[in-house]
C-alpha cells in the first residue's frame, strides 16, 4: 500500500495533487483558526461594550444627572431610595478615585447617611467633595463616551 502511494506522489499526477490536498489542508485548517479567533475578539468587544453601557445606564448616567446637570450632592443622590438601591447594586463599577470620594463623602456627618446631620464645616467638606466629583465624573464620562461609541 505504501509502496503504491509512493510511486503515485512520484508520478507525473501525483507531483500535482499531492501539493494541492496539502495546500487544500493548510487553508482549511488556517480558515478555522481565523474564524475562531475573530469571533472571540467580536465577542470580547462585545462584552467591553455591554459592560460600558451597563456602567453609563446604571451608575454614571444617574449620578451625572443629579450631581453634575442638577447641580447637587451627593447626599442628594443617596436621598433618592431608587438612586441608592441602583447605587448599591453597581457600585462595583464606579472608578477607585470616584468609589474614594463617595466614600469620604458618606463619611462626614451623623446619622443615615441618606440623610446625614452635620455641622456647617462638615457641609463644606461635602461641598468640596462634590466639586471634585464633579470634576472626576465628567473625564470619565467623556473617556467611557468615547470607548462606547
Amino acid at each position: 500500500m505504501w509502496q503504491s502511494l509512493l510511486e503515485f506522489s512520484i508520478s507525473d499526477s501525483g507531483k500535482i495533487i499531492v501539493p494541492a490536498l496539502i495546500g487544500a489542508v493548510v487553508a482549511i485548517i488556517t480558515i478555522i483558526i481565523k474564524d475562531i479567533i475573530l469571533h472571540e475578539i467580536r465577542e470580547s468587544r462585545k462584552d467591553r461594550k455591554n459592560l460600558i453601557h451597563t456602567k453609563l445606564s446604571k451608575l454614571y448616567g444617574p449620578l451625572y444627572t443629579v450631581v453634575v446637570s442638577g447641580s447637587s450632592t451627593l447626599t442628594t443622590y443617596f436621598s433618592d431610595s431608587e438612586n441608592y438601591k441602583n447605587f448599591i447594586s453597581h457600585q462595583h463599577l464606579l472608578s477607585k478615585d470616584l468609589q474614594h470620594l463617595v466614600d469620604e463623602c458618606l463619611s462626614i456627618g451623623r446619622g443615615d447617611f441618606r440623610d446625614p446631620q452635620c455641622t456647617p464645616d462638615e457641609l463644606r467638606k461635602i461641598l468640596d467633595i462634590t466639586a471634585k466629583f464633579k470634576t472626576q465624573l465628567i473625564k470619565e464620562m467623556e473617556s467611557l463616551r468615547k470607548k462606547y461609541s
